[in-house]
């Protein structure tokens, strides 16, 4: 992408992360999926998604700026908070599933999808509290290997959808993508989209010091966050309350409801003992009636 002199854009300092770090963060992630004390359910992802994490971290670091073709620089002060979805925010890989499952079918093409997630996103469409499927997706790499097979590395897949960027090419996306609803509490996304999208995401290159040490391993980037903190009710992306709504709306109506949706979701909401919004729900029926077909 673009930058003005003295900056750097962030796609540039992606692609050399991506080639220097991802065999690192690879054997890390594999080793921490066949742990006892890997939790399924708060697994930020595949090691493509856990290596954009932690160059996203680094990159908060250093200050980024949003820039206009003709050179003009905005600050960037959105910032990672508990709870708060900003610029570098992705989508669970549980509720990235869905989410695109949705929006293919709301859609009819996977056009946004390829557009903002990348053409390497791929849903994970295995049980998702079943962490053997992540060993066996990604399995260890033995110790007495050296370098792992480029060939290999080449097959590895996204599993959770950005929201404000463009993955890959560090653009500002123009307007929210369909699944930005899933997440709470996004106010801050859609001023920085509405002010902001089109720009390219980008630092100044005296913040860079040291960056030649992180990318060749002397310096130790942060390969320990494999996984998201156990959330409060109104996190990023609730991940597990969209199958609760299938699981109780397939018992509760397994021919489908023939009552107003208003009705439906107070009835939903009931026998999960928390409350359902309207979009959720519909967001579950489409996706029951999309497997039935």
């Amino acid at each position: 992408m673009f930058a003005p002199l003295g900056y750097t854009p962030l796609s540039m300092l992606w692609d050399q992360f991506l080639d220097a770090r991802l065999e690192a963060v690879y054997r890390s992630t594999s080793t921490h999926y066949a742990s006892d004390e890997f939790n399924p359910e708060l697994v930020r992802g595949s090691p493509l998604d856990i290596t954009e994490h932690v160059f996203c971290s680094l990159m908060w670091e250093c200050w980024p700026h949003a820039a206009s073709p003709n050179g003009n620089l905005v600050r960037i002060h959105t910032r990672f908070q508990d709870g708060v979805p900003g610029l570098f925010t992705q989508v669970s890989p549980i509720q990235s599933s869905y989410d695109a499952s949705y929006a293919e079918i709301e859609q009819g093409h996977r056009k946004e999808i390829n557009t903002v997630a990348g053409a390497t996103f791929e849903e994970w469409d295995c049980e998702p509290l079943e962490k053997v499927h992540w060993t066996k997706t990604y399995p260890l790499i033995p110790d007495s290997l050296e370098r792992i097979q480029g060939s290999q590395l080449a097959k590895l897949r996204f599993h959770t959808l950005p929201i404000c960027f463009e993955r890959g090419r560090f653009v500002i996306v123009r307007k929210l993508p369909y699944w930005a609803d899933s997440v709470n509490d996004n106010r801050d996304q859609e001023v920085l989209v509405e002010h902001l999208g089109g720009r390219a995401i980008c630092v100044a290159d005296d913040k860079l010091i040291g960056w030649d040490d992180i990318l060749s391993g002397k310096t130790p980037i942060l390969e320990s966050e494999f996984s998201r903190r156990p959330e409060p009710e109104t996190s990023v992306g609730r991940p597990a309350k969209l199958p609760k709504v299938i699981t109780a709306y397939k018992a509760r109506f397994p021919n489908g409801h023939s009552c107003a949706w208003k009705k439906a979701v107070l009835i939903i909401s009931a026998d999960l003992g928390e409350t359902v919004s309207m979009q959720t729900l519909r967001r579950a029926v489409n996706l029951i009636r999309a497997e039935e077909k």
